[in-house]
């Protein structure tokens, strides 16, 4: 079979930006991501990647193992598919990455910690590398040592407070988590994160930053006289949703972030690091071709709305785009046919 790979060159020493070349490679489903690796080496010498037993790339956004056969790759993401190291701040040569920030991140709990805290921690290392509060903050610690931390307190550390402490003050830590599951068919983490932020203590956000925040600049919803040939962005819409805007005449548009949290769970403890998250979600939409973003939940469309300049502000740009829930989208048209 066919697999479409575009791949990620970087070597630190000689290269001052990173690239991407596209290789169309004839696979066997049983042959391995380390095993794509190799035939992508072979065609171009210069590529590289780990020699160990077993290693991490990130394909499509999501981290995987390199023992992963080709069958599961392509019934998960298609036969096209951008691989990139796990890191690409921490790229050292193409998908070899200078890894030593995962174990820089066990300190913060070390002094609480026994061996086998160590050996738990360090089978988290996708879970570390899959964490996506990197993408806004790359001094952040990591998924895996809030985990680790987690598994510490259940087991009865009897340092709870300090290791509550370690990591979520005076770091990139609890509050800048808003977890998500990146780990090609790993275990989700959720409850575990959800349940430290229930033991932590809440940072608080000042009267000023709060006053600025809710004063800023909001939008409406807006009044769409009809969707024909509009350029439609749909933020955790599923078929069934996309199906029916299909009908409306909308033209959807794909955008990369379409199905990642914007920071809805952090506004009321972290809002700068939730508008920074909101609002790269809305330029991806934006960027991609978007006119309109369909939100699935009103709850979603509503904070896109009530926090549009925040979003405008941090990032720097103009946002043009209309947002909308898809139940406020049919009540508007079900209204319309009624007028009729």
């Amino acid at each position: 079979m066919r697999l479409n790979v575009k791949a990620f060159f970087f070597n630190a020493k000689m290269d001052y930006l990173p690239y991407y070349k596209s290789f169309v490679l004839d696979v066997d489903e049983q042959d391995t991501i380390e095993k794509i690796c190799s035939f992508i080496k072979k065609k171009d010498f210069n590529f590289d990647y780990p020699k160990k037993e077993y290693f991490y790339v990130k394909i499509n956004g999501k981290v995987v193992n390199s023992l992963a056969k080709t069958k599961m790759i392509i019934n998960e993401f298609g036969t096209e598919i951008v691989m990139e190291p796990v890191s690409k701040y921490r790229a050292v040569d193409d998908m070899v990455i200078d890894d030593r920030d995962f174990f820089e991140s066990f300190k913060l709990i070390e002094p609480f910690a026994d061996e086998r805290d160590f050996q738990y921690f360090k089978s988290l290392y996708d879970v570390h590398y899959a964490s996506s509060a990197f993408e806004y903050s790359l001094d952040y610690i990591g998924d895996a040592v809030l985990v680790t931390a987690y598994s510490m307190i259940k087991k009865g550390n009897k340092n709870k407070e300090e290791i509550l402490k370690a990591i979520s003050e005076g770091v990139s830590g609890l509050w800048d988590s808003e977890y998500e599951n990146n780990v090609f068919l790993g275990k989700d983490y959720s409850n575990e994160i959800e349940e430290l932020k229930n033991m932590a203590k809440k940072p608080t956000v000042s009267i000023l930053e709060n006053i600025c925040y809710k004063f800023s600049k909001k939008v409406e919803i807006p009044t769409l006289e009809s969707l024909k040939d509009i350029n439609v962005a749909l933020y955790f819409a599923d078929e069934d949703v996309k199906s029916r805007l299909k009908k409306f005449g909308a033209n959807i548009v794909e955008f990369s972030k379409s199905k990642k949290l914007a920071g809805q769970t952090l506004l009321e403890v972290n809002p700068k690091m939730a508008f920074k998250k909101g609002g790269a979600v809305l330029l991806d939409a934006m960027d991609s071709g978007a006119e309109i973003l369909i939100c699935a939940k009103d709850e979603d469309a509503k904070y896109f709305r009530e926090n549009f300049g925040n979003f405008e502000k941090i990032v720097g740009r103009e946002i043009y785009l209309e947002i909308i829930s898809f139940n406020e989208l049919k009540s508007m048209i079900e209204n319309k046919k009624e007028e009729v």
